[in-house]
């Protein structure tokens, strides 16, 4: 797998993942999620965990850090094949972040576990508020510091 920043020729494969009706609740991203949007997510701060397949890149996670916020996007298709907790330690390595947070619906369990795993702590939750997702799921609030010892 390879990590790296997005580039204008991800827009497509930005696009297939993130126009998912059961991604953009979680995310907090619109839906549906069009070109124009996948075009203005691919200039921002925003990494990509690529696997190559017969000499071809296939985006199979998304990564964004804005702010000190850590978010990340799988694939549906690659649910379930580590492939979250392989892009974050990826981020971590790449970025070498001094603090960061996250925020994870409670009822993603996969999500909290691969932050959990991380040495990321609880510290808060929130009432969730996105339109996409009608019902009222609470917010778990997660930060993660650098330890010096």
């Amino acid at each position: 797998m390879t990590f790296r920043k997005l580039i204008a020729s991800d827009v497509p494969q930005v696009k297939a993942i993130l126009h998912n009706k059961r991604i953009s609740p979680s995310c907090s991203i619109p839906h549906p999620f069009s070109i124009a949007d996948a075009e203005r997510f691919a200039r921002g701060k925003h990494y990509g965990l690529f696997q190559s397949v017969h000499e071809k890149d296939y985006l199979r996670c998304i990564v964004s850090f804005c702010d000190g916020e850590l978010g990340y996007a799988v694939q549906e298709s690659h649910w379930g094949f580590g492939i979250g907790g392989e892009a974050v330690d990826a981020f971590f390595n790449a970025v070498k972040p001094e603090e960061v947070r996250a925020e994870v619906l409670s009822t993603n369990v996969a999500s909290l576990r691969i932050l959990l795993k991380r040495g990321f702590e609880i510290v808060g939750w929130r009432e969730h508020c996105n339109e996409n997702w009608p019902k009222k799921v609470p917010v778990l609030k997660l930060y993660w510091r650098r330890d010096y010892e």
